[in-house]
């Protein structure tokens, strides 16, 4: 697209004016972003990196070796192939007529075993940004119906881009990360300024969204100049279209302000937000800057799944009310029935709710896989003359067999043998019910 206005005009004009990529940067990049690899195939092989021809020992079991030619240590991979091609992106930053800009370069390399390679450096992605933070784009085209996202059209010219819309598959297209990063870099003096001196620990987010954030937010600027590394490379990330700023800004400046470095972004923010849902003070450090993070959060977090637990059982039992009458008609012949001995006391379970309270005090499956809806099947407890519960039985009103008898947990109690002698010795009641 052609530049709309005289900013847009500027930034074009001074693009033509970049000089082009340097032999030093070429060779930098050769030797970092390419792997460095030995094609091995039996006893012969040879270097991915300069072509030359290698022996190797057919007992070795070596994973390294060193080619006698470039002197590069080369990681081995069994492969017979003779050629093949790499391709990955090289990236610049530098200042230029007052702005900060961000180069990309798509790389190609060539190799054929016994033959030098062939490189070529295709400069396919531009992003200008200026004091305030606004970024403009200046980029090639695109060949479309490849399936990739970033097939370059190396014959168009740069020109100015627009991400597209909020929903596109292809929004990133010019942040590009994983990349290289030439270690020599100009930044501008706001830059340095808000805290970016280097970007050595920072080159895994797009470059360009790093630079645009630390310029226009500010607390991209504080996250810098504390060293939340952490939590700047996720602020980054989530942030798909443009950077988006990180919730409970309040709990990170205590972080920041105690000196707490955070470790794991993901679970910290994860655990400010149970701190929030339990009500607990956001604004103090005992509970901001945990000594031990995974602790807290596996602690809060057990709370949480203990109170929604209690939440799904009441909506449960809210929902299976509506049962209550169905069950209480098709079971009702049989609540009048109970047996036992001197220390066991067998009764039909008489109710829906019952039987909830069943399920959650046995820690099994007898209310949760709606047993109640069961027309064939009689649910009885076991409970010793204390009233506790000790069994749940389950009765087949086809065959007027016991299917099944557990415990707490599934589990057989001590009593499981004498509890289905007497359910043998007492079925006829249950029959005579039916």
């Amino acid at each position: 697209m052609k530049a709309r206005n005289k900013y847009q005009e500027q930034i074009v004009e001074l693009s033509y004016r970049l000089p082009a990529i340097t032999k030093q940067q070429m060779e930098y990049a050769n030797s970092h972003i390419f792997p460095l690899l030995a094609y091995r195939n039996k006893k012969k092989g040879w270097c991915i990196h300069c072509g030359s021809a290698l022996a190797f020992d057919p007992n070795s079991k070596a994973k390294y070796v060193k080619c006698s030619h470039c002197g590069k240590r080369l990681e081995i991979e069994s492969k017979s192939d003779r050629k093949h091609t790499f391709r990955a992106y090289f990236t610049v930053v530098c200042t230029f007529g007052g702005f900060q800009v961000v180069r990309h370069f798509f790389c190609t390399k060539k190799i054929h075993k016994g033959l030098a390679p062939e490189y070529d450096y295709c400069e396919v992605v531009q992003n200008w940004i200026d004091s305030n933070g606004k970024e403009t784009i200046l980029a090639r085209s695109t060949i479309p119906f490849t399936g990739y996202y970033d097939y370059w059209n190396r014959n168009s010219e740069l020109s100015i881009k627009s991400r597209r819309g909020y929903y596109s598959m292809y929004a990133s297209r010019y942040d590009i990360e994983n990349t290289v990063i030439y270690p020599y870099v100009g930044l501008l003096k706001e830059v340095r300024r808000n805290g970016i001196v280097s970007l050595k620990d920072l080159d895994c987010v797009p470059v360009n969204k790093l630079l645009s954030s630390i310029l226009s937010d500010t607390q991209t600027e504080l996250l810098v100049k504390h060293n939340q590394n952490e939590l700047l490379i996720h602020k980054i990330r989530i942030g798909y279209h443009h950077i988006e700023a990180l919730k409970h800004p309040e709990a990170i400046r205590i972080a920041c302000r105690h000196r707490y470095i955070v470790q794991d972004a993901t679970m910290w923010l994860d655990y400010l937000d149970l701190l929030e849902h339990f009500g607990l003070d956001l604004h103090n450090p005992h509970y901001v800057c945990p000594m031990n993070l995974h602790e807290a959060h596996d602690r809060l977090l057990i709370r949480k799944n203990r109170e929604d637990a209690k939440a799904k059982r009441e909506q449960d039992i809210k929902e299976a009310q509506k049962f209550e009458k169905m069950y209480k008609e098709a079971k009702a012949a049989f609540f009048g029935i109970v047996f036992g001995d001197d220390k066991i006391v067998i009764s039909v379970v008489q109710s829906v709710s019952e039987m909830a309270i069943e399920g959650e005090e046995m820690h099994h499956c007898v209310f949760t896989n709606r047993y109640f809806c069961k027309a064939k099947s009689l649910i009885l407890s076991a409970k010793d003359k204390d009233g506790n519960r000790i069994e749940t039985i389950e009765v087949n009103l086809d065959t007027f067999k016991v299917i099944q008898s557990r415990g707490v947990c599934n589990k057989n109690s001590v009593y499981h043998d004498r509890i289905l002698k007497l359910m043998e010795d007492n079925m006829h009641l249950i029959i005579k019910a039916a």
